[in-house]
């Protein structure tokens, strides 16, 4: 597949990390071209194939695993810097950046998002309690973790393992030259200026971004 006209820039997660205040941002961002948050082409081998009924595995239909149905979801932005948004490409290094370097070549540049691993990992936790799938207490859920990951539960149950960030980042540091680590922590502190170091390392005008963006999918009850 031909590089023209894919992402040249890649945020490969991590989940509960502000990955949907920065879509938002950069898809108001007229020099950029954003059509959804999330494709899971680079890691769809690892979703489940919609075995177990949602939450516990994504559905069929949100998952691209088509090569063409990949660049016809970029067609439209011809001429802007095309950009794709992720949570799980960081934890699914294994199978996503071969895929990555295949498709959009060793040069894409690439963001990290990190968050302090146990704030991810109750965030990540409350997700799901938020929306009344999570019927565990804490503790139970850790504990329950192990076999819900045999079972090829989606990754966001996957609360602990996410947040085990090193192998993660020195596999992308070791597969392509461009890349950048963010912290979550940034973002809450001075969003603005977060935001424009993203656009900035993207390679846009950060002039462009929207005033006042607030943040999105936050956790809680």
């Amino acid at each position: 597949m031909s590089k023209t006209g894919l992402p040249r820039f890649l945020i490969v997660g991590t989940a509960k990390a502000g990955t949907t205040t920065i879509e938002r941002a950069l898809a108001e961002n007229p020099a950029v071209g954003l059509p959804r948050k999330e494709t899971f082409f680079f890691d769809h081998d690892r979703m489940g194939g919609a075995r177990l009924p949602y939450p516990m595995q994504r559905p069929k239909d949100a998952i691209i695993t088509d090569p063409e149905a990949y660049r016809r979801l970029y067609a439209p932005f011809s001429g802007k810097l095309c950009v794709e948004v992720g949570t799980g490409y960081l934890y699914h290094h294994t199978v996503a950046i071969p895929r990555i370097v295949g498709t959009l070549g060793a040069d894409v540049r690439i963001g990290i998002i990190l968050r302090d691993p146990v704030e991810r990992t109750w965030s990540s936790y409350m997700h799901f309690v938020k929306d009344l799938h999570e019927p565990l207490g804490f503790r139970e859920a850790l504990a329950a973790e192990p076999g819900r990951i045999a079972q090829e539960w989606n990754f966001m149950w996957h609360y602990t393992a996410m947040s085990r960030y090193t192998a993660q980042v020195l596999a992308y540091v070791e597969a392509f030259p461009h890349v950048r680590v963010f912290f979550f922590e940034d973002l809450r502190s001075d969003q603005p200026a977060f935001l424009r170091e993203v656009c900035s390392f993207a390679g846009v005008d950060p002039d462009a971004l929207p005033i006042g963006a607030s943040a999105h999918n936050p956790s809680g009850v």
